[in-house]
């Protein structure tokens, strides 16, 4: 409940006077074609969020084809009233707002268009706004009785949205009942009651907030009950994916958890947890699982296009739960202009305990490169642990047949070092970790990640080559304000051999093109050999740098700078020898990820391409890192 204190009744009239005055000339009945709505005087709070609470929405203008909306008086003067209560759910109790009707085409003139008899005439709508000073809070007090030790009321006016100093806003008001509720739910008493009452004085533009708390009785985790009773996925595996136990205290988050990890299965289209009513004399509560299972089985195909590898084409066949313990098992095929590529999976959540999960993979894959085509049956198994939400690990081991055909390159020594022979036998273990704390996996905007990998082939495992190759990346997403973000990444990565000259050319790093150096083609950062095929290198260092920033609605706009680096000896990093690139781009946001279009420019080429194009146009789905 939000009080108002000591609101002049002066204000009402002058409201309703202001509002005749404005709609003066305008018949209630009367409609009128919006050409284009304006704002004049919105300084404080979000002119989009504002537009979509009104009920009176111009059409973009590039959408020309659509016919222009119509409003009356009665509409105009509503959505004035709109404005007024979100800039009071904003904070500000004060507002003033006028309008002002113009004949589109004609901003000089005085009084709105006089509509024909069937065709509403064509007008232009300014809002002109004055803000007023914000109402700030004074004060939060939060009482609890019974007196309770966990959560204390100093500890919940820390975590409270309101705090004293800051601007009072209806949604940071209920928020803050949210996390008074979700802090009990967590400390053992998830049937809490809670009351609240804000007081505004609106001569003093001050607000204070009253909590009432009362906890109820402290309880932990009763007995757990499955329903259906048959949901084909034995009851073993939904048991592990509940991140509490019966008898450990009742804490929420540990109930949301659960929620997500039954989701993440994959396997059900509904899955529900919650708290049953207690009996009257049991500490316990009783905990039901409602499960709603998906279909067994699912087709996906999927169409897309980049300038580097064309045209994509994916279909993949999925079967789900085989012999009931929420495995997955697919089969699929992709092409593309560089890949083409069928293979069978089988995921395995929950493999042994919660945290770990099963993967293998075997198929069919050939790879065409700028300098070669390489033809390759593989296969590979490993085991992925969570160790914490933010951290991961992962061993495996794989085994690949590769087969060498196509080669470009010309250059007897470099054929010879690049391609002693067409076939190579490759057996090596694979091992990572992972640390992840970003907010979208599609599109972040803050978090990190930094992870660490290494694949080591040996004649141990039967390999016909040996090496080991580490690799480091680092991620930084940092938001500047609410809609701007600073991106950046460094990759280095190292072949390491005691023959560097027996790694085979498809083994070999290469750098250039839209997800590493933007400027440069694919795979096209020297060394190059006299037909300007790449050679590849065992030491590579790659670093990315951009300002991401709205540009309008979905569309979003990259300031971008790139660098890389590519040796042909194992962990070499000449920084004279670094390779810059700068440019620009945009971003259409999209539900599978932002559709991209950069334009990169070469800072210093090397010499054999100082007279070339130095530009390049960069297309396709996916942040570039």
């Amino acid at each position: 409940m939000i009080v108002p204190m000591k609101r002049p009744i002066i204000l009402c009239l002058l409201i309703l006077i202001g509002l005749n005055i404005s709609a003066g000339g305008m018949e209630p009945n009367n409609r009128f074609s919006l050409n284009k709505l304006r704002f004049v005087g919105i300084n404080s709070v979000s002119k989009n969020d504002l537009v979509k609470t009104l009920a009176i929405q111009a059409s973009p203008e590039w959408k020309f084809w659509l016919d222009r909306p119509v409003f009356t008086a009665d509409d105009l003067q509503e959505d004035v009233l709109r404005i007024k209560q979100f800039y009071r759910d904003q904070g500000y109790y004060h507002t003033a707002v006028e309008y002002q009707i113009e004949a589109a085409g004609n901003r000089k003139a005085p009084a709105p268009p006089q509509p024909q008899e069937d065709v509403p005439a064509s007008t232009n709508i300014i809002f002109t706004i004055t803000e007023g000073p914000p109402v700030i809070v004074e004060a939060v007090e939060i009482t609890i009785l019974p007196k309770i030790e966990k959560p204390a009321v100093r500890d919940l006016l820390n975590m409270l949205p309101l705090q004293n100093g800051r601007i009072f806003k209806t949604e940071s008001y209920h928020d803050a009942k949210k996390v008074i509720l979700k802090a009990c739910g967590n400390s053992g008493y998830p049937f809490a009651n809670l009351s609240g009452k804000a007081t505004v004085n609106t001569q003093t533009n001050s607000a204070r907030i009253f909590f009432n708390l009362d906890p109820q009785k402290q309880y932990t985790f009763g007995p757990l009950t499955i329903l259906p009773n048959d949901t084909g996925v034995k009851d073993v595996v939904i048991v592990r994916a509940i991140s509490f136990n019966e008898g450990e205290l009742y804490v929420a988050d540990k109930v949301d958890q659960s929620r997500q990890n039954l989701f993440n299965l994959d396997m059900f289209r509904l899955a529900l947890i919650k708290p049953e009513a207690p009996e009257a004399d049991n500490s316990s509560v009783p905990m039901t699982v409602q499960l709603e299972p998906k279909k067994s089985q699912n087709l996906k195909f999927g169409v897309g296009f980049g300038n580097e590898d064309g045209l994509r084409l994916k279909g993949a066949w999925t079967y789900r739960n085989l012999w009931g313990w929420a495995g997955k098992t697919s089969i699929s095929a992709k092409r593309s202009d560089l890949i083409e590529n069928i293979q069978a999976d089988h995921i395995q959540p929950y493999f042994w305990d919660a945290d770990n999960t099963l993967q293998a993979k075997t198929g069919f894959e050939r790879e065409k490169a700028e300098s070669y085509t390489n033809r390759k049956i593989f296969g590979n198994a490993g085991i992925e642990r969570n160790f914490t939400k933010k951290w991961t690990g992962a061993v495996g081991y794989n085994l690949e047949v590769n087969n060498l055909e196509d080669i470009k390159i010309k250059d007897p020594e470099e054929l010879e070092r690049l391609s002693r022979q067409n076939t190579y036998v490759i057996s090596s273990l694979q091992t990572g970790l992972v640390y992840n704390s970003t907010d979208n996996v599609l599109d972040p905007q803050k978090g990190s990640v930094a992870s660490v990998s290494a694949e080591w082939a040996s004649d141990l495992f039967g390999s016909e080559i040996c090496f080991v190759r580490p690799a480091l990346e680092l991620k930084r997403y940092q938001p500047v304000s609410e809609s701007i973000t600073i991106a950046g990444r460094v990759r280095f990565e190292t072949i390491r051999s005691d023959d560097p000259a027996s790694i085979p050319i498809f083994k070999r790093l290469f750098l250039g093109g839209s997800n590493t150096v933007r400027g440069y083609d694919f795979q096209k950062i020297p060394p190059l050999d006299a037909n300007d095929n790449p050679l590849g290198g065992l030491s590579s260092l790659n670093g990315n740098l951009e300002l991401r920033f709205p540009v309008y609605r979905k569309l979003t706009g990259v300031i971008f700078g790139d660098m890389g680096l590519l040796d042909q000896d194992y962990f070499r990093y000449d920084t004279d020898e670094i390779l810059y690139t700068c440019g620009g781009g945009i971003r259409y946001n999209t539900i599978v990820g932002p559709l991209r279009l950069d334009f990169g420019y070469k800072l210093n080429p090397p010499e054999s391409e100082q007279n070339a194009d130095r530009w390049r146009i960069h297309l396709s789905i996916g942040q570039a890192f």
